[in-house]
């Protein structure tokens, strides 16, 4: 694993023992497993996961937190390995990511990301371009775009991306396309 110095704690929001948010400020790092990297935090998005799952799935000790944008601090050996089919998307120490992780989550506690720190695996972040504000990145994140790849990709049967045409239309419904992933949704089938 490719790493920098980093201290041993850090500033978390964490579930108590009641399943309520507190600061935490010296948390452990969340660990960087084999095909994870580790993100210096710079900029949070806020989803309705969020606080459901704090609300109405307490579970204690865990880092809430889905969507994140930070500078990669460690990278784990198996990362770039199922990236180099293309060069570009190669990640280096100090690339600005984006990026989701499942936060609340009671089998990795110390993985979410309102924290410091968050560990992300390497295949669920993007590179994001300088001229992509670190709000916009994290706007990006990766709950959206996971859920729509499920949505359209998975459920629907769809190739998307501008490498595919379609010779006859094809028509989805979005439902809600005012919304954060209605928007996306709609971006996205129109490429």
């Amino acid at each position: 694993m490719t790493e920098i110095q980093l201290p041993s704690t850090q500033t978390s929001i964490r579930q108590s023992q009641s399943g309520l948010p507190i600061i935490q400020v010296d948390s452990l790092l969340p660990p960087v497993e084999k095909d994870m990297i580790l993100v210096r935090t710079v900029a949070v998005a806020i989803n309705p996961h969020d606080f459901k799952m704090v609300d109405n799935f307490p579970s204690p000790g865990a880092t809430p937190g889905c969507d994140f944008a930070g500078i990669v601090v460690a990278i784990g050996p198996d990362v770039n390995p199922t990236r180099e089919k293309n060069q570009n998307d190669v990640l280096n120490i100090g690339d600005r990511v984006c990026g989701g992780v499942h936060g609340s989550n009671p089998l990795r506690p110390l993985v979410g990301a309102f924290s410091t720190y968050v560990s992300a695996f390497g295949d669920c972040v993007l590179k994001v371009p300088r001229a992509v504000n670190w709000e916009q990145a994290a706007a990006i994140g990766g709950a959206i775009p996971g859920t729509l790849g499920l949505a359209l990709v998975k459920s629907l049967g769809l190739s998307i991306g501008p490498q595919k045409s379609y010779e006859k239309p094809v028509y989805v419904l979005v439902y809600g396309g005012s919304t954060a992933s209605g928007t996306m949704a709609i971006q996205l089938l129109k490429l």
